[in-house]
């Protein structure tokens, strides 16, 4: 638990925007970053799920719009938390150390993707030029992205509480 009582002990985040109104966001890869909050590479000998990155080009295609990409995406993960809970609450199949091993971990790993999707969010609102949005003012913005970046920052603790678990659990 020693993860998620520093995660308790820190304030929410708040992103800074003073001084950057403009100008580009740091830059954002699509990987996860280390965290405090992940499991080591090697946790559990976490399975590598197959590539199915060929079917999801073929499907968006490679000018798709970022409206498309974006409920595509949510799509595919709503539909693959519906077949995890299907699997998970089945009574017939049978909980072994394995599967809680892989379940935590890949709750930590899920919650890790939406925590730092929030973070970059927040980060890129915070990082606006003026004017930058048509649809909402500078002033909305700027509280959007403080409330996404204190929803990351509490998000960590949801993923250590993830990283926690695991750690309780024998291995598998």
């Amino acid at each position: 638990m020693r993860n998620v009582r520093a995660a308790r002990q820190r304030p929410p985040a708040t992103v800074a925007t003073a001084g950057h109104v403009g100008g580009p966001p740091p830059a954002v890869t699509s990987a996860l970053h280390r965290g405090w909050y992940l499991p080591e590479p090697t946790a559990a000998g976490w399975p590598l799920p197959p590539d199915i990155t060929a079917h999801l080009d073929t499907v968006l295609g490679p000018q798709a719009s970022c409206d498309t990409v974006i409920v595509i995406a949510f799509g595919v993960a709503l539909w693959a938390f519906d077949q995890l809970r299907a699997a998970v609450t089945e009574p017939q199949q049978p909980l072994t150390a394995r599967t809680l091993a892989d379940l935590v971990t890949g709750l930590n790993l899920a919650q890790a993707h939406l925590v730092q999707d929030a973070q970059d969010l927040a980060l890129r609102l915070s990082h606006l030029p003026e004017g930058g949005l048509t649809a909402i003012s500078a002033r909305t913005a700027e509280m959007l992205a403080g409330q996404v970046s204190d929803a990351a920052r509490y998000g960590e603790l949801a993923a250590a509480l993830f990283h926690e678990g695991r750690l309780a659990l024998p291995p598998p």
